[in-house]
């Protein structure tokens, strides 16, 4: 039995002391936390744009700094190099420390605006272009020179040559809108192969150093389009024709031995872009590379040819309108003196059947490349043009292709392609 009932049947009343409570619904408490987490977020977003905004400013505040004071000390460094008693004295070693010096400070200018660097630059060339008093070579041939028997100093003088040359020299003939005529004669200097057969050394090789910085030169600063845009003045240097010949009388052996320098090159496999020891492992010939070196594909793209320079000849050179009719018969005659056109015609041939040339060149291009193909092969009375179509029936018959009954139509059946 229940003994505690009184007799009260009503339920007490629950009074809340708290006061009244607001009815908002689930949907509203959600919305206001997502609204304060955005906020949140939105405040720390700020926060971190704004300490990467002050870190870029003071960056480039202290790389300005930094490049006026490298500017500076260029300049003072080639004004010391200009002095009056340099072109009585010899070449010594002194000196070389401060062309290099001076050619690892325009590295590091090349890397704002070019500008203001240019003329910096053309002061060097102009000193690396000079002779001393008591000397037959050129003071970049010193560099080299003054080396002796040390291999590795020697592989440091091309690797800084080639990058010096690809960085500074080819940047700013490709954006300077003035004849750079300085800038035109030391690019001549450093890839003609005769410059260096001039430096008698015990473990300098010649050909080699030629070749890795004529290599990294060709393929990494696209020193065929800097020549193109220089053929594409209204008034052409006379330089850019010392250029065409060089690249023209690059002729083989194109493979070279690994330089000392290698054996720092990264373990890791095919690199993603232009690595700096290209320079020295990029045309290694199979007799002369080292135990356990496997070709890899980046290095068969930048492997130089004969076919490669002649193509590139063909496409980028005379692929320019009228060009022929521009260069002075003198010039013209030389060039077809170092290369055969019988090789232009089969490079041409070869361009054609893989058409390669109507695919990857625009229309105007292969009119330019016939005509002048045409004006070249008309020189001395035609005696170029006779001689380099009867060797293209030869590989035409070697081919089995139907090779071409006149001159006129073989240049008629390529014109219409």
């Amino acid at each position: 039995m229940n003994f505690s009932f009184e007799g009260n049947y009503k339920p007490k009343r629950n009074i809340n002391l708290g006061g009244a409570r607001s009815h908002e619904d689930k949907k509203a408490l959600l919305a206001k936390a997502q609204a304060e987490r955005r906020a949140r977020e939105h405040q720390r977003l700020r926060f971190r744009s704004a300490v990467k905004i002050q870190a870029f400013y003071r960056g480039r505040r202290e790389a300005i700094s930094v490049r006026c004071r490298v500017r500076q000390t260029l300049s003072e460094e080639l004004n010391a190099l200009g002095r009056p008693e340099h072109p009585v004295m010899t070449f010594s070693t002194s000196d070389r420390d401060q062309i290099v010096s001076c050619m690892r400070y325009c590295l590091l200018l090349v890397q704002g605006p070019m500008h203001d660097v240019s003329g910096l630059v053309r002061q060097l060339c102009d000193f690396l272009l000079s002779r001393p008093a008591q000397s037959d070579l050129l003071r970049f041939m010193h560099l080299f020179y003054d080396c002796g028997n040390n291999s590795e100093m020697i592989d440091e003088m091309t690797w800084l040559s080639a990058l010096f040359t690809t960085r500074v020299i080819l940047p700013i003939l490709e954006t300077s809108v003035r004849d750079e005529q300085t800038l035109l004669r030391f690019l001549s200097l450093v890839i003609n192969p005769t410059t260096y057969n001039r430096i008698q050394r015990p473990n300098f090789v010649p050909h080699t150093t030629f070749m890795r910085i004529f290599t990294h030169i060709y393929f990494y600063g696209h020193l065929m389009n800097t020549l193109r845009q220089q053929l594409l003045r209204e008034t052409l240097p006379n330089e850019a024709f010392h250029i065409v010949l060089s690249v023209i009388r690059c002729q083989p052996p194109y493979d070279f031995p690994p330089s000392e320098i290698s054996r720092w090159k990264p373990s890791r496999e095919v690199p993603t872009f232009p690595s700096m020891f290209g320079l020295f492992s990029g045309n290694v010939s199979s007799a002369s590379s080292v135990e356990g070196t496997v070709t890899t594909a980046a290095q068969s793209e930048t492997r130089l040819t004969r076919e490669t320079i002649l193509r590139d000849l063909l496409t980028q050179v005379f692929s320019i309108p009228f060009l022929a009719d521009r260069i002075p018969k003198d010039w013209l005659v030389l060039f077809m003196s170092e290369m055969p056109f019988s090789a232009a015609l089969e490079t041409l041939l070869r361009l054609h059947e893989t058409r390669r040339l109507s695919e990857d060149h625009t229309p105007q291009q292969v009119v330019g490349l016939l005509m002048n193909i045409t004006q070249l092969g008309n020189m001395e009375a035609g005696m170029h043009m006779d001689g380099g179509f009867v060797s293209v029936e030869l590989v035409s018959r070697e081919r089995g292709r139907e090779k071409p009954a006149t001159r006129r139509r073989m240049c008629y059946r390529w014109a219409s392609d």
